[in-house]
């Protein structure tokens, strides 16, 4: 497998390789559409938790043809993107998970256009994720809220499991990085 590979020679991507994993699973398995506000968050706390820092992005994504609001994680400058393969429902299919700046589905660097700009802003959705830190948005989601999913995650990936207090005190007052070509989100 490619994120195997990649895991081997990116700088801490043995410890992401795990959560990212399991997370990519519980989407595909679960159908979980357009849940990139909620999946990157998890992307974000379980690493650091293990002491690997990420940065929280959410920005526009140009694919070529079309641009949609999306969070990510950049880890060192790369990558992580488990959603962008799980649009929303009606989405365009934009590609495989992202891992380390690879397509997975395709075996090379991502064509998509990460912090790319329309000009026309985030979207709805994605501006809602950008004006709340992550307690504020954890408190309007469904009942799979963020929480709930990083709690969820950290058992898949045979972590130990904080409790859901301990993640609401540690990160709820986490807030996305609005991610521009050319800004620096650390």
């Amino acid at each position: 497998d490619s994120a195997d590979r990649i895991a081997g020679t990116a700088p801490h991507g043995a410890t992401i390789l795990g959560i990212y994993t399991e997370l990519l699973k519980f989407i595909v398995m679960s159908n979980y559409l357009g849940g990139c506000h909620a999946t990157s968050p998890v992307l974000h706390m379980l690493p650091a938790e293990q002491g690997v820092g990420s940065d929280l992005c959410i920005g526009e994504v140009g694919t070529g043809r079309k641009y949609f609001g999306h969070s990510w994680v950049e880890v060192d400058g790369a990558i992580y993107d488990v959603a962008v393969c799980m649009p929303l429902d009606g989405g365009m299919h934009v590609g495989g998970p992202v891992f380390h700046a690879t397509d997975l589905a395709q075996g090379g660097p991502t064509k998509l256009a990460y912090g790319d700009e329309s000009g026309e802003g985030l979207g709805e959705d994605a501006q809602v994720a950008f004006d709340l830190d992550l307690a504020g948005y954890s408190s309007i989601q469904s009942e799979l809220d963020v929480w709930v999913l990083v709690v969820a995650m950290a058992s898949r990936a045979g972590m130990a499991i904080p409790t859901f207090a301990h993640f609401q005190e540690t990160y709820g007052q986490v807030r996305q990085t609005l991610k521009k070509i050319g800004t620096k989100t650390s």
